[in-house]
């Protein structure tokens, strides 16, 4: 591993299995030590599935003293407030400080609508939202005690972007989380702290031992139609069995998980593709794995030199959403990207009003990499040079067919714009699939 959390210390919910387990082991591997808790008990009688129990625990501390690194373990359920601060406490009198939080501890009870009793909404409610917020305020002091900044990190779930069936009050929770990680995002970034939401689909952990699987069943034969809905969240349309393709918060807790500083209040992750703003992300889709790696910048420039179709999004500012385009472009490492449409375009109009695009490049198949650049118009020419248009003709159809659509549009005026890169977003999947 490449050692991006050596030196610090994350604390993480509901490690004793599962992903929870999962996120303890990438930390550690990435070189952070690591406070551990989980209830490893008795779950509310709505939880349909086998609970985790102190051997389970035990087993994360083996894994993770197998990587060389410290663990601090102790049984706490987090709705039990005083009981998370003794073990935040404990954990950072023996490790020296905290960088990291992992809000990962919650649960899913799956039952119609109208089955769920007012005890069965507060235990859920109690868990999986009363108890993220107890992790946070648990270990957000010592974060910014330490004045080095870090990383919160609230697992949520796809259920809570869109909804989960036969789950209102799991929906609700992970809804609430959601709100939580921007809002916490908002007031601890003047402490240089990220606040992150992860959104995993279903993922095969032990949450589904035990009784779960009837218990989704009986809740599907109450309204069948909806039965699918449960696995769509999943790219291969079933829920991820591999451990490493779990959406580890290892990512969003290293530096490359921030955003920068000019970005607006938070960001959504949506499974492959990403748009970024600052204190907040938001991660989804179950196969998003941990070590997600930007290219260098030789890399994303030659990347973005290669023969793409890149999509353009510029400005509307007429109360429309941002134009987005599929178009031709011209780019050589380390110059200016240049690219044309025609004058009398509303392409044209809004580039010029705008002064301002984003282009993004992607590989559509396996390993999937991107690029996304955010530039300034510094030349706008017109009419474009012929031989301008006719170099990105031939680019991307070849001679004959390059010449041969140059003319078709004979009589067609075009405007050629020159787009300094101001800043860049690049990722590469090739470790991950």
């Amino acid at each position: 591993m490449s050692g991006r959390l050596a030196g610090k210390v994350a604390f993480i919910t509901g490690a004793a299995r599962g992903q929870g387990r999962a996120h303890a082991l990438r930390m550690a591997q990435e070189g952070a030590d690591i406070i551990a808790v989980d209830i490893a008990g008795k779950l509310p009688s709505c939880v349909p599935y086998d609970p985790a129990t102190p051997d389970d625990l035990s087993e994360t501390v083996r894994l993770v003293e197998e990587t060389n690194r410290r663990i601090i373990a102790s049984v706490v359920d987090t709705r039990d407030f005083a009981g998370l601060g003794k073990a935040v406490d404990d954990g950072v009198a023996a490790l020296g400080q905290l960088d990291i939080i992992v809000a990962n501890a919650g649960v899913a009870a799956p039952q119609a609508w109208n089955d769920i009793t007012p005890q069965n909404f507060r235990d859920v409610m109690e868990i999986n939202v009363t108890g993220t917020w107890n992790t946070v305020m648990a270990g957000a002091d010592k974060i910014i005690e330490g004045r080095r900044g870090g990383s919160i990190i609230l697992i949520s779930s796809a259920a809570g972007m869109k909804m989960q069936p036969f789950m209102v009050h799991y929906t609700v929770s992970k809804h609430a989380v959601t709100g939580m990680a921007r809002a916490f995002a908002a007031e601890l970034g003047k402490h240089s702290i990220r606040v992150n939401s992860v959104h995993p689909g279903p993922i095969n952990t032990p949450m589904g031992s035990g009784d779960m699987v009837a218990a989704i069943g009986k809740a599907m034969e109450t309204n069948p139609q909806l039965a699918n809905v449960l696995t769509r969240s999943c790219p291969s349309g079933w829920p991820n069995r591999k451990r490493s393709q779990t959406p580890c918060a290892g990512w969003p807790a290293t530096n490359r998980g921030m955003s920068p500083p000019h970005r607006s209040p938070w960001t959504r992750f949506d499974a492959i593709l990403i748009s970024r703003s600052n204190s907040g992300n938001r991660f989804c889709g179950s196969a998003l794995a941990g070590h997600m790696k930007a290219f260098t910048e030789s890399e994303r420039q030659e990347f973005l030199a290669a023969k793409h179709v890149a999509v353009l999004s510029v400005d509307a500012a007429d109360g429309r959403p941002p134009a987005s385009i599929p178009i031709w472009y011209d780019y050589t490492p380390g110059g200016n990207i240049r690219i044309m449409t025609g004058v009398a375009s509303r392409k044209a109009r809004l580039i010029e009003r705008a002064g301002k695009v984003t282009l993004v490049v992607q590989r559509e198949e396996l390993p999937y990499q991107y690029v996304v650049v955010e530039g300034s118009l510094v030349e706008t020419i017109r009419p474009a040079p012929a031989d301008v248009q006719e170099a990105v003709a031939i680019r991307y159809l070849g001679e004959e067919g390059g010449r041969a659509f140059l003319r078709s549009m004979e009589g067609v005026e075009e405007v050629l714009y020159v787009i300094r890169p101001d800043r860049w977003l690049s990722a590469d999947f090739t470790g991950d699939l």
